[in-house]
C-alpha cells in the first residue's frame, strides 16, 4: 500500500494553494500571480505510473525549448487585461508578433494542452484512488488530483470568460452580459479546438481568451467568451437565445465541430437579430482568399485558372472553398479530401449534408481515391487537416512533386501545420525546405513564420463592421469577399515571403471594417 504514496506524494500544501486561488479574477487584482503558478508547477516533477497519462513529462518539456513555468507566467501576464469596459484601462496592447504567437497561435495550443494534461491526470488519479482501501493513501492521491484539477480550472477561467454549464443560473448570466453592454460574444463548446480536437470547453477556453484579447486590442470593442458545457445544437441555441440580448453586437462561433457547427450557425441566426459569424469557416476563408488573391498574381495566373486541392473537409475547408468560389475560383477545379479520400458527387461513405453540398459543386473531373490523387496537376495546396500527433498526415516534398511547377502551399493545421515532418520540427526549417524546393509561396496559420495566414486579419474587423459600425442583423458571403479583397489590397508589393499583410498592421481593422460596413449599408 505504500508504493502509490511514493509515486504520488501527499501534497496538502499544493491543494491548499489551489483552494486559495478561488475565483481567478477579483475586481482589479491580477488573475494569478506568476510566483504562485510557479510554486504549484514546481510540484509536478514526479514520475507517473505507466498506466497513467502523467502530465509531468509534458510540462517538463516546456514551450518551444523554454521552461513551462516561464511560458505560463508570460501567458498569465498577457491575459490579465479585462476585455470589456472599465474606463481607459480597458485598452489591451499586443506589442509584437511574439506576444501574438504566445496568446493566440501557436502558444495558445500549448496552454490548452497543459490544461488538458492537468485534467487528464486528475481524472486518472481519482479513478485510481477509488480502488485504494487504505484511507491515508487514498487521501494522499486525492490531494494531488484536486490540486491538478484546481490549477487547470484556474488557468482556463479568466475574467474574459463566463462558463455556462447545464446547471447554470441562466438569468444571472443574462444579467451579467447585459451589464457589460454591447459586445462581441465568443462562443464554443470545445468540440474542435484548434487542431487538437474535442478536448472540452475547459481545455479550449484559452483560445476564446485569445480571441477576446485580439478583438478588444485591435478593434477597440468589448469582447467576452461564453464557454458552453453543451454540445447538442438545439440546446446550444436555446441557451444562447435565453442569455444574449435581442439586438446589438456580434456573435463569433469558435471551434465547434463539423457538421453541427453549420447547424448551430443556421438555427441561431434564425432565432436572433445579432449577426452570427463562424470564424473557423468564414474567418479562415477571408484570410485564405486574401492570400490567394495576391499569390495568384505572384504566380501569374488568374484565380479562375487555379487548380486548388484541400486536405481536410471539415467546417474550415468547406467555408474556405465557398468563399474562394465567391471570389472567383472555379469550383470545378477544386479537389477536397477527408480521411476516407476525395469528395465527389454521389459519394456515400462518411458523408453529411455539408460535405454532400460541396461535393456536388467541386471536382468536375469526378476524381476518386486517396487525398494524394487530388494533388495531381494542382496549383495550390490548402491544408486544413488534423494537427494531433496521432492523426496528422505531413505534407512532404514528395507530395509537392505531384503538383504543378512552383505551387502555392497554404498549410493551416494548428498548432502543427502539415508542412512539419513532426510536431516538434522548427517552423522556419519546414518553411525553408519547401521554398528551396521551388514553392512559389508558403503560408501557415502560425504567427511565428513568414506569410502568417492568420484569422486575426479578418474577425476583429468583421465584428466591428457588423456589430458596431453598421448595426447588422446578419452577415452574407459577399461581405467576406469584400473583406478579403480589402486585406489583399493593403499589401502593396507582393513577394514569395510576403503574400499577405502583417496581422498587426494598424491599417487593417479601420480599412477592412469600413469596407465591410459600407457593403452592409448598401444592402
Amino acid at each position: 500500500m505504500s508504493q502509490p504514496v511514493r509515486q504520488f506524494p501527499n501534497s496538502p500544501e499544493v491543494a491548499a494553494m489551489v483552494r486559495k486561488l478561488g475565483s481567478v479574477q477579483h475586481g482589479d487584482s491580477k488573475i494569478i500571480s506568476p510566483e504562485r503558478v510557479a510554486e504549484i508547477l514546481s510540484h509536478f516533477n514526479v514520475p507517473g505510473r505507466a498506466s497513467f497519462r502523467s502530465c509531468a513529462p509534458y510540462l517538463a518539456a516546456g514551450y518551444q525549448g523554454g521552461a513551462t513555468m516561464e511560458f505560463v507566467q508570460n501567458y498569465l501576464d498577457t491575459i490579465r487585461y479585462p476585455c470589456y469596459p472599465v474606463g481607459d484601462e480597458r485598452r489591451v496592447r499586443i506589442p509584437s508578433l511574439k506576444v501574438l504567437a504566445e496568446v493566440y497561435t501557436p502558444g495558445v495550443g500549448f496552454i490548452c494542452n497543459v490544461i488538458k494534461h492537468l485534467l487528464s491526470e486528475s481524472i486518472d488519479l481519482r479513478l485510481f484512488a477509488a480502488d485504494i482501501a487504505d484511507d491515508k493513501t487514498r487521501q494522499a492521491i486525492l490531494y494531488r488530483a484536486n490540486a491538478l484539477y484546481g490549477l487547470a480550472k484556474a488557468l482556463s477561467h479568466t475574467n474574459l470568460i463566463i462558463p455556462v454549464s447545464r446547471g447554470s443560473n441562466l438569468d444571472a448570466i443574462k444579467d451579467k452580459i447585459a451589464a457589460i453592454g454591447k459586445a462581441v460574444y465568443i462562443i464554443t463548446d470545445g468540440t474542435a479546438i484548434l487542431g487538437l480536437g474535442d478536448i472540452g470547453p475547459q481545455s479550449g477556453a484559452p483560445v476564446m481568451t485569445g480571441k477576446a484579447i485580439l478583438i478588444t486590442g485591435l478593434a477597440d470593442i468589448p469582447a467576452i467568451s461564453l464557454i458552453l458545457d453543451e454540445t447538442d445544437p438545439d440546446k446550444i441555441v436555446k441557451i444562447l437565445t435565453k442569455i444574449l440580448p435581442e439586438r446589438g453586437g456580434s456573435i463569433n462561433l469558435e471551434d465547434l465541430s463539423s457538421p453541427h457547427s453549420f447547424e448551430v450557425e443556421r438555427k441561431l441566426q434564425d432565432k436572433i437579430a445579432i449577426p452570427v459569424f463562424d470564424d473557423d469557416q468564414w474567418g479562415t476563408g477571408i484570410v485564405v482568399a486574401a492570400a490567394l488573391i495576391n499569390g495568384a498574381k505572384l504566380m501569374g495566373k488568374p484565380l479562375g485558372d487555379l487548380a486548388v486541392h484541400f486536405q481536410g473537409a471539415g467546417a474550415g475547408a468547406i467555408g474556405v472553398a465557398l468563399i474562394l468560389t465567391a471570389a472567383g475560383v472555379n469550383p470545378g477545379k477544386i479537389q477536397m479530401a477527408d480521411s476516407k479520400g476525395l469528395l465527389y458527387a454521389g459519394r456515400k461513405d462518411g458523408m453529411n449534408e455539408e460535405k454532400s453540398h460541396i461535393a456536388a459543386i467541386i471536382n468536375a473531373e469526378g476524381r476518386t481515391g486517396s487525398w494524394e490523387n487530388g494533388l495531381r496537376g494542382a496549383d495550390i495546396y490548402i491544408g486544413l487537416s488534423a494537427s494531433e500527433a496521432n492523426k496528422r498526415t505531413p505534407f512532404t516534398l514528395e507530395h509537392m512533386g505531384m503538383m504543378n511547377k512552383n505551387p502555392g502551399i497554404i498549410s493551416l493545421a494548428n498548432p502543427s501545420p502539415e508542412i512539419l515532418t513532426t510536431t516538434n520540427e522548427d517552423i522556419g526549417t519546414a518553411y525553408k525546405r519547401l521554398r528551396d524546393a521551388g514553392a512559389a509561396f508558403v503560408g501557415t496559420g502560425r504567427s511565428d513564420a513568414p506569410n502568417g495566414i492568420n484569422n486575426v486579419l479578418g474577425f476583429p474587423a468583421i465584428h466591428k463592421a457588423g456589430g458596431f459600425l453598421a448595426d447588422a442583423t446578419s452577415y452574407q458571403r459577399t461581405d467576406y469577399v469584400v473583406a478579403a479583397r480589402a486585406i489583399a489590397e493593403l499589401l502593396g508589393e507582393i513577394t514569395p515571403d510576403r503574400v499577405i499583410i502583417d496581422p498587426l498592421d494598424p491599417r487593417v481593422v479601420p480599412v477592412v471594417s469600413e469596407a465591410v460596413a459600407a457593403a452592409i449599408r448598401e444592402r
